[in-house]
């Protein structure tokens, strides 16, 4: 019998005489073969799959001959019996050579569950890499993390099991193993906690919630969510002391949390470089997307969803600061006004005034913020510390909380209904407690709320201080005379903080309807449109907003100024959080710019560090997961991936964002069955939102041969010309990025026959994409077409990938690019001087158009090359490359690293220079002496190319022996 071990080591040694068999362990591709064999197809698998697995770039005879050889070794070794050849098939007998991994798989799948956790003794294939061998690496990637995730949900069911029958020590133990297996997965360590809850150790739970949080702040940089922190600290209040049952599992759990065998999981993955767009490939594979699963002891623990996308005490140009060094809840910076916090109002009577109890925290906090007199803590945060604590009321919570934010003073005070007339009462006090302020009025009648609160607002600050209440500038932000649009406005702030974008525009439009004049209701509405992807919406809006300017606070304002002058959002933003640093939504929007607009120049690392902030105002934020996410998809990091997915879902993510998270993790993870899910749902799609879909998750999965199964459902026959056009470009874009561009060409001329403008658009792209090989006639064909092309804004409706980018400003620039590449540099240059005489888009693309000319060696290098706008205006992909690349020739290279690895997920086009971009910063690293970065940017760039066209062969061979060379 030949036993082969795969799970935590690599070892195939005959089990009659114990004697290893070292000849087929010396020989990666024979141990890889072999272990091919032993995990799939008992029937067998077919030589010639076989062959373009291990194979991929040798002629069909010689990997044909090469097989053959492997074959005859491994007979020799494990025996001819065991290894038999039938037809076109190679089956490995697994009656006469035993593996770990199938066999623990088939004892889950026959429920014996705890011989199947007993088999996996961790990471499959510890440290094994198999260079050109694409295919090997993604089964290798796949079946790693399908087993990691059997293990962990066998160990867990297990862990649950004994843990209702009473026997918590076995339920510790089990638990702790899946724990040390999924180290970031909070739904694991929340039954682990509770488990040591019930069984009354309550110091077990803080030990093992302390280990998971710094796990969470060492690998991931962020923080527990707000459910797993109520439930230790109401473990830690609710003084229960180890008695001799709890203090058997505390010494039993110690010891089952602590493996004597190292699990790969629970070392620090290495940090991500901070300019790697794609970065280090870590242990990915598939994932299934059951539904999320909830912990029994949560569902009396409210979640605490207290605001939108949050990025607070994020201080300016402190990207670059570690995570940890924020506390979990950032006090608002001292100030020399004094700041008030307004907490939730307790409301008696009837039920359908429940609403005013956050809603005043809105609503009076706007009023009385007094520019230079009295400032008031951000709503949003307020309520996320009201919803940690675990007093009953306000009034308990208050001097606590008062001291977090570093207000010095804040409101209490209660809505009571009675008879048809309402009854307010507002309390303003010290830090302390102390009451110093008393303000009341009664209402005949909700309809005149703002005016009773306008009126509660000057009593409160005249009682605070007579010469300061008289210079209180009533704001006029949230003043609608209509009650129907308070709701409907409150309702919209509720549907954003919770990620329901489409909900939140309905809402806010029906309060702009209500009340034309409520300049917040647009301005709002104007950003809901934004994250729901309704542009129409969002550009009528911002102008409503707009023209209502004067009736906004200062806040609102500036917020809305950063939106409206596009090119200068980021000096708004910071000049912003400069002058409110707890101000939540200003924070939120600079780090949404920071994500979405790479002419910044914040690096995947500078932005993950931005979001981790947001998550410890607000654990529970879904949009900061959901961005985190993408990030992570985009490094590649799929341990972190699956981690945010799974807390997202926990957190009950819902609709397109659920959506968007599963297809994110199916084709990152390469999972064919999650892939086929999501498939079906996406086909459901209207056009639109397919599209948007569609090229999200390509942009961000990296999934350069599973996204063809995407950009299929685009090119389906009953979809419209353009939307199957924009799925040819898809396709070219694709194949270009593995370095394919005769089929990529082809695929452009296909998106041509459906829309001109489309295939014209993808045609000039390939032509001026780096280090693709030139075309004269291609490049000529191009240069003409774009000439021709009439100079006429396109039409709408095609989406933004398509036509309607299409500009004549980008029809100027690609001509002078093509120029370029033809070496008509001449043309080129007065093309730039026609750019620059246009101002504003003009002017910048003239600027683009000008570094390529540069860097074509037909103009002086730049001394200062003046980068795209630090605003809401999306860069070109080959815009940021060239910078890269400006640096690059001016002897920059950590300057020119940075540029290549600027995060570019929803750039159009951005895709097809990725391989480019790893080639570039493989060679920086080398001249720089930085060995492992070197080939792990060669290795990249290799895999992305390595079915690249005969013409583009020489880079990828010359980077594939420079890694032998560096001893990759």
């Amino acid at each position: 019998m030949i036993e082969l071990r795969v799970l935590g080591e690599l070892d195939l040694r005959d089990t009659a005489d114990g004697r290893s068999l070292a000849s087929v362990l010396a020989r990666p591709k024979r141990i890889a073969l072999l272990v091919r064999l032993a995990l799939d197809a008992p029937s067998g698998i077919a030589r010639d799959r076989m062959m373009a697995m291990f194979w991929p770039e040798s002629t069909e005879e010689r990997a044909r001959n090469s097989l053959n050889q492997a074959v005859f070794h491994l007979r020799r070794a494990v025996g001819s019996e065991a290894l038999s050849s039938t037809g076109d098939l190679l089956r490995l007998d697994r009656a006469l050579v035993r593996c770990d991994a199938s066999e623990m798989e088939a004892a889950l799948d026959s429920g014996d569950l705890r011989r199947g956790v007993d088999l996996y003794g961790g990471e499959m294939l510890p440290g094994f890499h198999l260079s050109g061998c694409a295919d090997f690496e993604h089964w290798l990637d796949a079946r790693r993390e399908r087993l990691r995730r059997r293990a962990v949900e066998a160990a867990v069911a297990l862990g649950v099991g004994d843990r209702e029958a009473g026997n918590a020590v076995g339920a510790a133990r089990w638990l702790a193993r899946a724990s040390a297996w999924a180290p970031h997965r909070e739904s694991v360590i929340a039954e682990l906690l509770g488990t040591l809850a019930d069984a009354g150790d309550r110091s077990g739970v803080v030990r093992e919630y302390e280990r998971f949080r710094q796990r969470l702040e060492r690998d991931l940089g962020i923080a527990p969510s707000a459910r797993l922190v109520e439930l230790v600290e109401a473990v830690k209040r609710s003084g229960v002391g180890p008695t001799e049952r709890s203090t058997t599992v505390a010494s039993d759990t110690a010891m089952a949390s602590s493996p004597a065998v190292p699990v790969e999981e629970q070392r620090p993955s290495p940090a991500p470089e901070a300019n790697g767009a794609d970065g280090p490939a870590r242990t990915p594979g598939p994932a299934s997307t059951p539904a999320p699963a909830r912990s029994r002891m949560w569902p009396g623990i409210p979640a605490v969803l207290a605001g939108a996308l949050v990025v607070g005490a994020l201080v300016v140009g402190a990207l670059a600061t570690g995570i940890g060094d924020a506390p979990p809840v950032a006090p608002a910076a001292k100030a020399e006004v004094p700041q008030v916090a307004v907490l939730p109002f307790t409301v008696s009577g009837a039920p359908h005034l429940d609403y005013l109890s956050e809603g005043v925290v809105d609503l009076l906090s706007a009023k009385l913020a007094v520019p230079g007199q009295l400032r008031t803590v951000e709503p949003r945060v307020v309520l996320a510390e009201v919803a940690r604590s675990s007093q009953p009321r306000s009034a308990d919570v208050g001097p606590d909380i008062a001291e977090r934010l570093g207000a010095s003073h804040y409101i209490t005070g209660n809505v009571l209904e009675a008879g048809g007339r309402l009854e307010i009462v507002a309390r303003l006090h010290l830090a302390s407690g102390a009451s110093v302020a008393t303000a009341g009025t009664l209402l005949p009648s909700e309809a005149d709320l703002f005016t009773a609160l306008d009126e509660i607002a000057l009593q409160l600050v005249g009682e605070y201080s007579a010469e300061e209440g008289g210079r209180f500038s009533r704001t006029a932000a949230l003043s609608t005379a209509s009650l129907d649009a308070l709701k409907a406005y409150l309702d919209g702030e509720q549907r954003l903080r919770t990620g329901d974008y489409s909900g939140s525009v309905a809402s806010f439009t029906t309060a702009a309807a209500h009340d034309s004049l409520f300049a917040l209701a647009h301005y709002r509405l104007a950003v809901a449109a934004d994250w729901a992807g309704r542009n129409d919406v969002r550009v009528a809006s911002l102008e409503e907003a707009w023209s209502g300017r004067d009736r906004l606070p200062e806040r609102e304002r500036l917020l809305l100024t950063a939106r409206k002058h596009t090119w200068e959002a980021e000096r708004h933003l910071r000049t912003l959080v400069t002058r409110y640093p707890d101000d939540v939504e200003a924070w939120a929007e600079l780090a949404d710019l920071l994500f979405h607009n790479p002419s910044s120049g914040a690096t995947a690392d500078e932005i993950r560090r931005a979001f981790g902030r947001a998550l410890r105002y607000e654990p529970d934020n879904i949009n900061a997961i959901q961005h985190l996410a993408r990030l992570a998809a985009f490094e590649r990091d799929h341990e972190r991936l699956d981690s945010l997915v799974e807390r997202a879902f926990a957190l009950g993510v819902d609709g397109l964002g659920a959506l968007e998270l599963r297809a994110l993790r199916a084709f990152a993870m390469a999972d064919r069955n999650d892939q086929e899910d999501v498939l079906d749902e996406m086909r459901l799609l209207d056009d639109g939102t397919l599209e948007w879909m569609v090229f999200r998750t390509v942009a961000y999965s990296g999934a350069l041969e599973d996204g063809h199964r995407l950009a299929d459902l685009m090119t389906e026959p009953d979809r419209p010309a353009e939307i199957r056009a924009l799925g040819h470009g898809l396709e070219a874009q694709l194949e270009a990025a593995r370095g394919r561009a005769v089929v990529a060409r082809a695929h452009a001329a296909e998106a041509g026959a459906l829309h001109a403008d489309v295939g014209l658009l993808t045609r000039a792209v390939l032509a001026t994409a780096p280090l693709l090989a030139d075309d004269e006639r291609e490049l000529l064909a191009v240069r003409d077409s774009l000439r021709a092309r009439p100079r006429v804004p396109p039409p709408l409706g095609v989406g933004i990938r398509g036509a309607s980018l299409l500009t004549p400003d980008l029809l100027d620039l690609l001509t002078g690019l093509v120029e370029v590449r033809l070496g008509e540099t001449t043309a080129a240059r007065a093309m730039v001087d026609s750019l620059r005489m246009g101002g504003g888009t003009r002017a910048r693309m003239a600027e683009v158009l000008h570094l390529a000319i540069v860097l074509a060696g037909d103009a002086p290098p730049l001394a200062v090359h003046r980068p795209p706008p630090r605003g809401w205006v999306e860069p070109m992909a080959a815009e940021l490359f060239q910078i890269g690349d400006l640096h690059r020739r001016l002897g920059n290279p950590r300057t020119a690293v940075r540029w290549f690895g600027v995060m570019t997920g929803e750039i159009p086009f951005a895709m097809v220079q990725r391989a480019p971009s790893h080639l570039r910063r493989a060679e920086l690293h080398d001249a720089l002496g930085e060995r492992a970065d070197a080939i792990r940017h060669y290795r990249r760039f290799a895999e992305m190319w390595s079915e690249a066209d005969p013409a583009l062969r020489p880079s990828v061979e010359r980077a594939e022996a420079r890694i032998r060379e560096l001893g990759g």
